[in-house]
């Protein structure tokens, strides 16, 4: 899979600076892409190992699939009978957009692997056993590294810090303990994670909010934002998304509020499971809201907001699993039977959906190294030359040139407005082509699978 425009400008902008300046919030700058810190720290670490190329950089968002699928498997089962996870097995591993991070140099894909296992760890440290502190410190410190990977799973952290500090707390006075030992044993390790975390983000996030790096995101509303770009890139570009994207919202909006009416409908029968993944999805949504309302934040969409994906499929499972315990058959054997249907569906749209050629956000980089292929033919002589290209496809085409050796070319300079550029061959969009043409060049080859166009001067 070619390298994408953020994957470059990570590796550009973040990879070969100092350690000092990377970890440092005053190292961004304009321009930037959002530094995942511990992307940025493991990928530095693979590519000091195993050498520059792609595979190398993506490698850590490559083994943290491992961590999702192992440890989000074994969450479904906690939440529900084998036959109901192995069903909802689909919505959590075959959804196309959510598997394209864990290809790619970003922090997306670790924050997911990593609030697999702190959701795991969680409900581990929940149950009544031996052993529980330390599986309630590994759980706020996977999640602690999920908000390091991606700064909004700071939501996730701070209530999953709160409800397992005021649990097991409240065990431990019921057992008399002295208060002494639980704030020692119970909420130091937690509240210490928890505000280390927040201190690292927050300093990223001001630095960011100071520069207005903070644009991406909607304003329209958690429903209309976050809900509705996760819906619709779930869908893949699919042609049915225009039809069935508003129902599926729907469906979505009121799948939540089913289950939160059964958490309080069966709150002494649910299982504590159940209510605790309830309890991580509700906290990050008013976390989201909240923010909006109070800070002027943004509501987190697409790929920001995909850890929304695993946090509802866990609630949804659990609840299905509280109604797969009623004693009317007929409730019984309802989600079952919708949760194969569902999964069905999830299938099949995968295996439509899916491909290795280009990731969902990052399409019109896909055929960055097929043009330089034909740069490299095309090329009059030995000479280094200069090409330009939209400021989108730029960073790509720099990460080739200047990783993998491709120094047979001069740069890419950087088209803008109603530009005039001294270069041999121009990179660029369909909507540019006609200025192209319009200042001498001639079309080497138009790309299908994006659109893009390489022309060379005449």
């Amino acid at each position: 899979m070619p390298i994408t425009i953020d994957e470059a400008l990570t590796l550009l902008a973040h990879l070969r600076a100092s350690w000092p300046a990377m970890l440092s919030p005053a190292h961004m700058r304009v321009g930037m892409p959002a530094n995942h810190l511990l992307n940025s720290v493991l990928a530095r670490v693979s590519a000091s190992l195993f050498g520059p190329p792609e595979l190398a950089l993506r490698l850590p968002n490559v083994l943290a699939f491992a961590l999702y699928l192992v440890f989000g498997w074994r969450t479904l089962r906690r939440l529900a009978s084998p036959a109901l996870a192995l069903a909802a097995f689909p919505l959590l591993f075959a959804n196309p957009y959510v598997l394209d991070f864990f290809s790619l140099c970003r922090g997306y894909g670790l924050s997911l692997g990593f609030l697999a296992l702190g959701v795991w760890l969680g409900l581990e440290a929940l149950e009544d056993r031996p052993g529980g502190a330390a599986k309630s410190a590994g759980a706020l410190g996977a999640l602690a590294l999920a908000s390091l990977a991606s700064f909004p799973l700071v939501a996730p952290l701070a209530v999953a810090a709160a409800g397992i500090i005021a649990i097991r707390g409240r065990r431990a006075a019921r057992r008399r303990e002295p208060l002494v030992s639980i704030a020692m044993r119970e909420v130091l390790p937690g509240a210490l994670i928890g505000a280390a975390t927040a201190a690292v983000v927050l300093a990223h996030l001001r630095r960011m909010a100071n520069l207005d790096l903070l644009y991406f995101g909607g304003t329209r509303g958690f429903v209309a934002d976050t809900v509705g770009t996760l819906v619709r890139k779930s869908f893949y570009g699919s042609a049915r998304e225009g039809a069935l994207a508003p129902w599926a919202i729907g469906a979505v909006v009121a799948l939540f509020w089913m289950v939160n009416g059964l958490a309080v409908w069966r709150r002494r029968s649910a299982s504590l499971a159940f209510l605790a993944c309830l309890l991580l999805l509700d906290g990050s949504v008013v976390e989201s809201i909240a923010a909006h309302a109070f800070l002027g934040s943004r509501f987190v969409v697409s790929r920001v907001a995909i850890f929304f994906v695993p946090l509802f499929v866990f609630a949804v499972v659990g609840a299905a699993g509280v109604l797969d315990k009623e004693e009317l058959p007929a409730v019984r054997r309802t989600p079952t039977v919708l949760a194969i249907l569902v999964a069905a569906a999830a299938g099949w749209h995968f295996a439509r959906g899916a491909n290795l050629r280009w990731p969902l956000d990052w399409r019109a980089d896909a055929t960055t190294p097929a043009m330089l292929a034909d740069l490299a033919r095309e090329r009059a002589g030995p000479a280094p030359f200069l090409l330009a290209a939209a400021p989108q496809r730029g960073a790509a085409i720099e990460f080739y040139r200047v990783i993998e050796g491709a120094r047979w070319f001069r740069g890419a300079e950087r088209l803008k407005g109603e530009w005039t550029t001294p270069a041999d061959f121009v990179y660029l969009s369909p909507v540019l082509l006609a200025r192209a043409e319009a200042l001498g060049f001639r079309i080497v080859r138009v790309y299908p699978a994006t659109g893009n166009v390489l022309a060379a001067r005449r």
